[in-house]
């Protein structure tokens, strides 16, 4: 619903200077279509994964995001222009809400079916998370596209182009180098069950690496080669200028940090950040506004002011608080050290 509301009056402010408004509509609105379905449908994935099956969940997700491709890629060389997106999208959540309902249904053969729980008590255990959860999602989307609107409005649509694109492009490499980490979260969320936190840090240790390393190679090789390749490829596409992107990079592999450390609080049945993370997330679109307003920073304006929104507080504070949670420090979790408490034991014994 807020997707919609905002997206609408967002899209409706510059429809006009489409070469197609009404195909632009059609095509906003085939995005809130699959953009519903794609919410409804992605549960049984998650159900996949939480029964242990985090690399055939991931296997089914992957195949669905390349036929969206594919299928979104085919309908562009075809003339389909912005519907090729919403299509795509529609029918990459298809097949892969249809292999992962069919696997759930699989595994789920021959056990006999629960009990019927009451729906108030489960939403009771449920909400006081979901709630909190939700208001922080919430609050990083508004602000996210809070800074779209600001290019939009203020910057025009060339601007918002150049910055979108290099956002989507450092969102790729964030994603790709989280796999790393979220394959193995239903795990995680198993040992800290069991309070078992030598055998998470086991499992998570190796892992938070890979995603560090991962990421720096790729945002790399963004830096590098991306602006050479849109000119190679004669897209008539533009990223940020190199100096800005390497912030923005900077910001978004502290923001993954950020994410991992809260994501394993939460994991534990808390959620501390959500009102920092909401003043947060505030305080970045002011700084974003404030910065466009009355500095000639431009699109830069809306790289620093995340950065100095987040360097405040959450980039640094978050990582050794959720490491103290699993009775460690972040130094001895990242170099493998040792906890001084295991070593008493040890010693005791």
């Amino acid at each position: 619903m807020i997707v919609g509301i905002t997206g609408t009056l967002a899209v409706e402010h510059r429809v006009n200077e489409t070469a197609f408004p009404n195909l632009t509509r059609l095509a906003w609105a085939a995005t809130l279509l699959s953009t519903s379905f794609d919410i409804y449908a992605g549960f049984w994935g998650l159900f996949v994964q939480s029964m242990n099956q985090v690399r055939l969940g991931m296997r089914i997700g992957m195949v669905a995001y390349s036929l969206r491709l594919v299928v979104t890629a085919v309908l562009l060389l075809c003339g389909a222009g912005l519907l090729s997106m919403p299509l795509g999208a529609l029918v990459g959540s298809l097949v892969g809400r249809s292999w992962a309902r069919s696997k759930c249904l699989q595994l789920l053969a021959g056990h006999s079916l629960p009990e019927k729980t009451d729906a108030k008590k489960t939403l009771a255990i449920l909400w006081p998370n979901s709630w909190r959860t939700g208001v922080q999602m919430v609050a990083g989307y508004l602000t996210a596209n809070g800074n779209i609107q600001i290019c939009a409005y203020v910057l025009g649509l060339r601007a918002t182009a150049e910055y979108g694109l290099s956002i989507q492009l450092v969102g790729v490499a964030l994603g790709m180098a989280s796999v790393w980490t979220l394959v193995k979260w239903p795990m995680a969320s198993q040992y800290i069950g069991q309070h078992d936190y030598h055998a998470l840090q086991q499992i998570l240790r190796p892992r938070v690496w890979l995603q560090f390393l991962s990421f720096l190679i790729m945002a790399a090789g963004l830096i590098l080669l991306g602006p050479y390749l849109l000119t190679w490829f004669g897209s008539g596409k533009r990223m940020l200028p190199v100096g800005w992107l390497c912030l923005m990079t900077l910001d978004s592999f502290l923001l993954m940090q950020f994410s991992f450390w809260t994501t394993l609080i939460l994991a534990q049945n808390r959620l501390p950040s959500l009102w920092p993370t909401v003043a947060t997330n505030v305080l970045s679109f002011l700084i974003s506004l404030n910065l466009v307003a009355f500095t000639s920073l431009d699109l830069g304006a809306l790289v620093l002011g995340p950065l100095l929104a987040g360097v405040l507080f959450n980039y640094w504070y978050w990582p050794p608080y959720s490491a103290r949670c699993i009775g460690t420090t972040l130094f001895r979790f990242l170099f493998g050290l040792p906890d001084h408490q295991k070593s008493t034991a040890d010693g005791h014994r």
